[in-house]
């Protein structure tokens, strides 16, 4: 059998198991994780407190992206005693780390001014959280943290969330918190 038949027939092999490929121009043959279809659940096209009743903080566009960041997410750990003494840098994503990038933008439907705490939780089928979103604050802060936009009344702003990647997300919540004075 020929080089090139060869390859046809792992192409299809590969393509019934459910897996992409990726042929190289050297002829080898690189398989690419399936990624399931993952959506974006709202109330109605509103945002959830974290106590499950809906916000009027309304999620106007998004898009979901499985992808690697470039620097990751990372915090800077310093020592201080008078003078800097030492800086490291402290991964919680390492870089070419595979990450769900979501963005996307948020209207305030409330007559108010108010500071929008966003995170983000990844769910399985049956429910079971299995990801959440990842900041990049301080060392003493939560690993699973969002980020927080400013919106006037009627007011639309981009946000972005990163949270790592797990083949079994099949849904994705965002929550927002709001208060009317910022977010420390």
């Amino acid at each position: 059998m020929k080089k090139e038949q060869k390859v046809l027939i792992i192409i299809f092999i590969l393509g019934c198991l459910g897996l992409e490929t990726l042929i190289a121009l050297t002829g080898q043959v690189e398989q690419i994780p399936y990624k399931p279809k993952i959506h974006v659940i709202t109330s109605n096209g509103y945002l959830l407190y974290g106590n499950g009743s809906t916000s009027k903080i309304r999620l106007t566009a998004y898009t979901l992206n499985v992808t690697a960041l470039k620097e990751g997410k990372f915090y800077i750990q310093r020592t201080v005693c008078g003078k800097l003494k030492s800086v490291r840098k402290i991964y919680r994503i390492k870089p070419e780390e595979q990450v769900i990038l979501l963005r996307g933008t948020i209207r305030n439907d409330y007559d108010h001014r108010l500071y929008v705490s966003l995170l983000a939780c990844g769910y399985d089928s049956s429910g079971r959280i299995v990801s959440r979103s990842v900041g990049s604050g301080a060392p003493g802060t939560p690993e699973e943290k969002g980020v927080v936009v400013n919106l006037k009344s009627g007011e639309e702003k981009s946000f972005e969330l990163v949270l790592r990647y797990s083949e079994n997300i099949s849904t994705i919540r965002i929550f927002a918190g709001v208060s009317e004075s910022p977010l420390p």
